[in-house]
């Protein structure tokens, strides 16, 4: 970066800009001065304000670094989405969904089994928002595809769940 060498210097501040002396009136007298910093003095001034390079201006520290998170793009997470497309519940733009998918992918696959009873209630959520119509769709859906086979009709929820964790298992060994 442009500035690392600026910041290197003492007499710059973090931002970059020049740093001067924090003059201030030596007692007893009217027109010297000295530098609360590094002690300079200046002596038979005349004219306001004096501008000094400090010498001894403090050295910032330097700026923390951010943290980079990679979020993978595939996970628990984007297989629990193919499967609710699978089943005819798309919401492309649903912020929440898209969210909890990339948490779940963030998570991995050890960390989702960990966190599953948290996201079984996410499903659960949206799941008891569903009505007749919707539910009947995704039933004649799981059945033409075959995923009818793999839920759980008794818990639901959990059982797709499970399902987009082992996708996400064997896509893992399979690479």
């Amino acid at each position: 970066m442009w500035l690392y060498p600026v910041l290197r210097d003492r007499r710059y501040d973090y931002l970059g800009i020049l740093m001067f002396c924090k003059m201030v009136l030596i007692e007893g007298t009217t027109a010297d001065y000295h530098c609360e910093r590094c002690g300079a003095a200046v002596r038979n001034i005349t004219a306001l304000p004096v501008r000094r390079l400090c010498d001894l201006a403090p050295v910032q520290p330097p700026m923390p670094t951010a943290t980079v998170i990679e979020i993978p793009n595939d996970g628990p997470g984007t297989e629990l989405k193919d499967i609710f497309i699978a089943l005819g519940r798309s919401a492309p733009g649903c912020w929440t969904c898209n969210g909890r998918a990339l948490q779940m992918n963030v998570w991995g696959v050890d960390g989702c089994r960990e966190h599953i009873e948290e996201i079984v209630a996410w499903v659960r959520e949206e799941y008891d928002k569903l009505g007749r119509i919707d539910t009947a769709k995704a039933v004649i859906l799981a059945a033409t595809t075959g995923l009818a086979f793999s839920i759980d009709p008794r818990d639901p929820p959990r059982s797709l769940v499970e399902m987009a964790i082992n996708r996400a298992e064997a896509k893992v060994l399979r690479a």
